[in-house]
């Protein structure tokens, strides 16, 4: 009873895992705080439905299965630039090497790069449409399950939408969906960013994209 009224938790130094299902469906809990953890199991946070904002320190290289299952509210990953295993794009907490999208937060569009959508990754999601790149080749079942979203708009063919690796249950829950085909992706905005060294020595110009949310 106590866990499922739980709204904060922050971890000591000594802890380096978060256990499978450790806080499952803690419904009230929106603020965590971690340093060294290194491994998340599975489901430890599924069902954190007013979880809004997730950090993902440099040490957390390891996560379980659905780990965020049914974290509908989560407006932004942000994930430390020094981790080697994960980063965030448009919000979304997508894996380095695999390219694969882990969980979706409150933006509607996957990133070009992204090459499979994990299971259930948008489920509960509060966003209308969502836009999936040409370069998904893989789809995990019930990633659209529960969520308002209504509408997909996809960047390649119907040919191309069919040959995606997907079974019948990726879209169960949600089998009235509407899916457009040849549809561009929404263009990357640019902030720019000036920055200046200690007595103006140097400076630097570059450009951040937007709905990035690492530096």
């Amino acid at each position: 009873k106590a866990m499922k009224k739980l709204k904060k938790v922050t971890f000591g130094a000594n802890v380096k895992v978060i256990g499978n299902a450790a806080f499952s469906n803690c419904k009230k809990l929106n603020k965590i705080n971690f340093k060294n953890v290194t491994t998340i199991g599975n489901n430890a946070f599924s069902g954190c439905g007013k979880l809004e904002n997730f950090y993902l320190p440099s040490k957390a290289i390891t996560l379980g299965d659905s780990v965020f299952n049914n974290c509908g509210s989560i407006k932004a990953f942000t994930v430390a630039a020094d981790n080697t295993a994960y980063k965030s794009e448009n919000g979304h907490l997508i894996e380095k090497n695999s390219g694969v999208l882990v969980r979706g937060a409150n933006n509607d569009t996957v990133p070009t790069g992204v090459t499979e959508i994990a299971l259930a990754a948008f489920r509960r999601s509060t966003i209308t449409s969502l836009h999936i790149p040409v370069s998904v080749t893989k789809i995990g079942n019930y990633v659209i399950d529960d969520s308002s979203i209504t509408e997909i708009k996809y960047e390649g063919t119907e040919t191309d939408w069919n040959t995606i690796d997907k079974t019948q249950y990726w879209n169960l829950g949600k089998t009235d969906v509407t899916i457009l085909f040849s549809q561009a992706l929404p263009s990357d905005s640019k902030v720019l960013i000036v920055y200046f060294s200690r007595a103006g020595e140097n400076y630097g110009v570059g450009n951040i994209a937007k709905g990035n949310t690492e530096i």
